[in-house]
């Protein structure tokens, strides 16, 4: 995990659609909305490369951009307070979710091997990234749309984004 991500937008601020995360080493990418159908899944992956060439090109030396669920070479130690991008929002997130939680965060996921995690900030869902596909529906279609959303939505995740490695475990 590179924390070069604050660095990177300013490189990219004559480029719309980055922004930053909850983590200095994670960003973020909107792609112009498309309409279903025809070849929007072709030009959806064009527009993806390129955001990712964009990165690479403003990219420090060494630094490349890389489209994944969890990084799988993640450390507890890339999770610390320090890599939290300094925006108010995530400071307030972190201190509001902390007075819910009693000051830990706990996490416990059972794979091939056992991962048992507690720690002092919000930053371990800096580990969770996402692409996320937003679809807009006729109110009468919502609930058949969404039912099937969610029917494909586990099995496209597994096979196609996320890492077994989570912390050095293997957790599938």
């Amino acid at each position: 995990a590179a924390p070069v991500g604050w660095e990177v937008l300013e490189r990219l601020s004559h480029r719309p659609g980055f922004t930053n995360e909850l983590a200095r080493f994670n960003l973020e990418a909107n792609l112009p909305p498309r309409t279903l159908g025809g070849d929007m899944l072709r030009v959806m992956e064009a527009e993806l490369l390129q955001a990712l060439a964009d990165v690479d090109a403003v990219n420090p030396p060494g630094v490349r951009a890389l489209l994944t669920g969890i990084l799988p070479t993640l450390r507890i130690a890339d999770l610390s307070r320090e890599n939290m991008t300094p925006v108010p929002r995530y400071t307030q997130l972190d201190e509001a979710l902390k007075a819910l939680q009693g000051g830990r965060f706990r996490v416990a996921i059972r794979g091939l091997d056992a991962l048992e995690v507690e720690h002092d900030s919000v930053m371990l869902e800096a580990a969770n990234t996402s692409l996320q596909l937003h679809l807009q529906v006729d109110p009468e279609d919502f609930a058949h749309k969404y039912n099937l959303a969610q029917l494909i939505s586990g099995p496209l995740l597994a096979a196609a984004v996320n890492s077994p490695f989570f912390l050095g475990r293997r957790l599938w």
